[in-house]
């Protein structure tokens, strides 16, 4: 399965279970790392499953990246709403369940 970095405008190539390369990676703060991977659950790639508490934390790890590296606050903020829509989506889905 191909996969490219998640960071605004990179497209560098990394294992599917990676969120970023590891230029970016390091850009990201030690809080935000720690909140992605403890919403991590092993296989959701495959299975493209994230959690909504996942899909908060990426767009958090891309917000801030690209803030960091000047980026346009539009693109920014389209890159985010699309983790956050997935994450409203599966809120709702979740919702009409119970």
């Amino acid at each position: 399965m191909a996969h490219d970095c998640h960071a605004l405008n990179c497209g560098t190539p990394v294992p599917p279970r990676m969120h970023m390369c590891k230029p970016h990676w390091r850009m990201v703060p030690r809080r935000l790392q720690s909140a992605l991977w403890a919403a991590y659950v092993p296989g959701q790639e495959r299975r493209m499953s994230p959690s909504v508490e996942y899909l908060h934390a990426a767009a958090a790890c891309v917000r801030s990246v690209a803030e960091q590296e000047g980026q346009p606050a539009d693109q920014i903020d389209a890159e985010c709403d699309l983790y956050l829509n997935w994450a409203e989506m599966l809120t709702e889905e979740a919702d009409d369940g119970a």
